[in-house]
C-alpha cells in the first residue's frame, strides 16, 4: 500500500476478514462495516458472478464501489431489471437515462440507472484512480458520499416499488 498517501482513507485493511468465515460473528460484521464506512472506495472484484453483495454493501455505507467490469467465465443470462422498471412506468433514480435503452454486459441495472460507481476493466487502472482520489479535498469527498447515499436510497425505493407492481400484476393474472 505504498502508493497511498498519508490520507489513507481509500482502502482500509480488515484483518479479521481476510478470509470468509462460515459463521459470522457480530464483532467481525461490525468491524467490516466500520472499515467500509470509513473507506472512500471499496474494491469489488468479479467472482463466480459479475455482481456481488459487496457492491450494495458499499453503496449502503457511502463508499464508492470500484467494480471490475468484466463478465465471469459462467456469464449470467441477460437481466430484465431495466425493462421491469420501464414496463411499470417507474422513474429511475437521479441521473440521466442512458442514450439507449439497451445496456449490455455485466452490471446492467447499475449502469442503466446511472449508479455512482467506478468501473474498471483491469486492476492496473486502480493506480490512476487512487491518484485522482488524492486530488479530492474533504468537501468533495463529503459531497460525493452524500450524493451516493441519496442515490442508493432512491434506488432501493424504485426497486421496491417495481417489485410490488410486478407482484400485483402477477396476482391479477391468476
Amino acid at each position: 500500500m505504498s502508493m497511498l498517501s498519508t490520507r489513507c482513507c481509500c482502502l482500509v485493511a480488515c484483518p479479521l476478514l481476510r478470509r470468509w468465515v462460515a459463521h459470522e460473528k457480530a464483532e467481525s460484521m461490525e468491524l467490516y462495516q466500520r472499515a467500509v464506512k470509513s473507506s472512500d472506495l471499496t474494491l469489488c472484484p468479479v467472482g463466480k458472478n459479475a455482481e456481488s453483495y459487496r457492491i450494495y454493501e458499499a453503496l449502503s455505507l457511502g463508499s464508492v464501489p470500484v467494480i471490475e467490469d468484466v463478465s465471469p467465465k459462467e456469464a449470467c443470462e441477460p437481466a430484465v431489471e431495466r425493462r421491469l422498471l420501464l414496463a411499470n412506468n417507474l422513474a429511475v433514480p437521479s441521473g440521466d437515462r442512458p442514450k439507449s435503452d439497451h445496456v449490455s454486459g455485466p452490471h446492467r441495472l447499475l449502469k442503466s440507472l446511472g449508479a455512482p460507481v467506478i468501473y474498471i476493466k483491469r486492476w492496473e487502472e486502480l493506480t490512476d484512480i487512487i491518484e485522482m482520489e488524492k486530488q479530492l479535498n474533504l468537501q468533495q469527498l463529503v459531497e460525493r458520499r452524500v450524493k451516493l447515499l441519496k442515490w442508493y436510497s432512491q434506488f432501493r425505493e424504485v426497486l421496491a416499488e417495481a417489485f410490488l407492481v410486478s407482484l400485483n400484476k402477477m396476482a391479477k393474472q391468476h
